[in-house]
């Protein structure tokens, strides 16, 4: 099994703003560890730093409610 770190990318967009924009929402809602990555042609928003793949599966749990299809991915 791969070692962490894990998080959660519960987004993405062509643009840095809008993803800052969400990133900003998902702070001032409490969740810590937001992070706004460049992949690609995308600007990823990513939330939760965890050191097991179990772990992130388990958080996305949480976030299936505002968010379509949360993935799980390495920092």
């Amino acid at each position: 099994a791969a070692s962490g770190p894990y998080t959660v990318q519960v987004a993405s967009y062509k643009s840095q703003k809008t993803a800052k924009r969400e990133a900003d929402s998902l702070k001032q809602k409490g969740y810590r560890d937001v992070y706004v990555l460049p992949k690609g042609s995308f600007v990823i928003v990513c939330v939760g730093s965890f050191s097991k793949k179990a772990e992130a599966t388990t958080f996305t749990r949480q976030l299936k409610n505002r968010y379509q299809d949360p993935l799980v991915r390495r920092l």
